[in-house]
């Protein structure tokens, strides 16, 4: 039904390759010119040996799956029982998660609610790990905001995400709803300092690619050369 309505653009724009591939499955052609974050906002803090500080900031809807990450969390906190959680943000599935992190006697864990906009940063700041589990995803902006502040990610290859980040290089990644998974890639990141300098490291440098000016300047060219068309 959307068809009519894209046919009649000169350009079809999108925040994310992934949006770009899903287009292409029906036959249209798209171009991806990332969205801006506004790095200057977020504490970056230089991490290597981690504390056992988990964090995740997501909507608390099924297609988030918080599920998985506590399930993640008794494996780690069987390990690591200093260890603590915050789940950020609220939603229709705070009830089910509050139950479920009881049943599985889970300690040091918050539900803290929805964060204000401003005081994001001091959150990401504040923990040394993120998780994220969503099944369905398109391109999560805290994502973003963690490789802006120097924290290092653990997350399901959810749709656009693996077109943000990239397994070893500035994430670690694994399967949908694998919550085994997700806390063996945790454990590693709590005993590998190298593993964690390397990911935040090349993450500051990826998170440069949505900075203002290059941005700024894809747009420039759009703008140039469809000008250029219509002359």
């Amino acid at each position: 039904t959307a068809r009519p309505t894209l046919k009649l653009a000169d350009r079809i724009v999108t925040p994310s390759g992934f949006l770009v591939d899903v287009f292409g499955k029906f036959g249209i052609r798209a171009q991806s010119i990332f969205n801006i974050i506004e790095t200057s906002r977020f504490i970056y803090r230089r991490r290597r040996n981690l504390r056992p500080v988990f964090m995740t900031n997501r909507i608390l809807e099924p297609l988030h799956n918080v599920d998985c990450i506590l399930r993640a969390f008794a494996i780690i906190q069987a390990r690591y029982p200093e260890a603590s959680l915050t789940i950020a943000h609220d939603g229709c599935c705070r009830p089910g998660l509050e139950r479920l992190a009881q049943e599985l006697q889970l300690r040091n864990t918050r539900f803290a609610g929805r964060v204000p906009h401003d005081k994001a940063p001091e959150l990401y700041d504040s923990a040394d790990i993120y998780l994220t589990t969503p099944n369905i995803d398109c391109m999560p902006g805290s994502l973003l905001e963690c490789l802006a502040s120097g924290l290092p990610i653990v997350a399901t290859k959810a749709g656009g995400i693996p077109y943000i980040v990239k397994d070893r290089e500035t994430a670690l990644l694994v399967d949908i709803n694998d919550h085994e998974g997700l806390a063996a890639r945790s454990i590693e990141l709590l005993e590998n300092p190298d593993l964690v300098e390397q990911l935040t490291a090349r993450g500051l440098e990826e998170v440069k690619r949505y900075h203002w000016a290059p941005v700024r300047d894809q747009w420039c060219a759009l703008y140039r050369e469809l000008s250029g068309m219509r002359s």
